[in-house]
């Protein structure tokens, strides 16, 4: 008795981590520009998206570089997003260059992302890049 269990248990821990791994969303953006996400200052390049959950990994391969990120909040997608369907990373960028600020994968919910203050004199422009569905 106490052999079946364990295996229904691991049996379980695996069924758990295949559909983990299946339901990772993996999109792909062309940032040309540099931008921070958190304290990390991340190269313009072709960056690969994935979406676990709420775990969100940037990775730019050319640069070597990777971020895993967590929203500090989810929310609608502006109306425009949801108008035209395609996955976005919206950018808020002043003087002191960008800063990744919100995402959405083209499902709902949109997540949004810590970052730096611009200040009370700046005034952030917004700059969205489209991401689109990789094959990987």
């Amino acid at each position: 008795m106490k052999t079946t269990t364990t295996r229904l248990m691991i049996a379980t821990a695996l069924l758990a981590l295949a559909t983990g791994v299946a339901s990772a969303q993996v999109l792909q953006a062309n940032i040309p520009f540099a931008f921070r996400v958190g304290n990390k200052v991340m190269a313009p390049g072709d960056y690969r998206v994935r979406v676990n959950g709420r775990i969100v990994t940037l990775a730019n391969y050319e640069a070597k570089s990777t971020a895993l990120l967590t929203p500090v909040s989810t929310g609608d997608p502006d109306e425009a997003w949801k108008v035209k369907g395609d996955p976005v990373l919206s950018f808020a960028c002043g003087a002191g260059g960008c800063a990744l600020d919100r995402m959405w994968t083209g499902e709902s919910p949109a997540y949004r992302f810590s970052h730096r203050s611009l200040g009370p004199e700046q005034r952030a422009a917004i700059t969205e890049i489209r991401m689109v569905r990789s094959t990987e």
